[in-house]
């Protein structure tokens, strides 16, 4: 088989994937509709881990380790489209207080034992991260301080800061 063959190949599992991706959304878009009439929580991790457990079940385990990443990345864009409807259906008020911005930074302090993950959310977002520190009071604290750039209104903004509020063990704008 040529290059060229495996590529064009690859190209028709790309198109198959994106149909799949547009059917797995609409799904999701039912999903937070129920959860915003119900008052539900978007992130259940015990739901995550069981589909992601009975997906790895039967992988190859010479691609388990790269499969999954890509389900937990599907996951992921899943959650935060429905964060970012219920945003836009009016169900959350996350705006950030104009007098909170400063020079079109948010400022934001987070505990959360998962950064690596609280990075993934906000980089997810398109949000840039314009500084980040650590606490240095007590490291079993997971206490970080991180500046986004925004002007406070962007329902992304409004979107990301609801969900690092749902996903994290606390989330304050300062």
């Amino acid at each position: 088989m040529k290059l060229e063959d495996i590529r064009e190949n690859i190209d028709k599992i790309d198109d198959d994937m994106k149909e799949l991706f547009k059917k797995r959304m609409i799904y999701s878009e039912n999903v937070v509709s129920i959860k915003a009439e119900n008052g539900d929580v978007i992130y259940k991790p015990e739901r995550e881990k069981d589909m992601i457990d009975r997906q790895i079940s039967s992988m190859d385990n010479n691609i388990l380790a790269e499969y999954i990443p890509f389900l937990k990345t599907v996951v992921s864009v899943s959650r935060q489209y429905q964060y970012k409807r219920l945003v836009e259906l009016g169900k959350v008020s996350a705006c950030v207080d104009i007098g909170k911005v400063d020079n079109g930074r948010v400022h934001l302090m987070l505990q959360t034992e998962d950064i690596a993950g609280v990075l993934s959310i906000i980089s997810n977002y398109g949000i840039k991260v314009l500084k980040i520190n650590s606490s240095d009071v007590n490291d079993e604290d997971n206490i970080f301080y991180i500046d986004i750039a925004t002007d406070g209104c962007e329902k992304d903004v409004q979107a990301l800061i609801y969900q690092l509020g749902c996903e994290t063990d606390k989330c304050v704008v300062m």
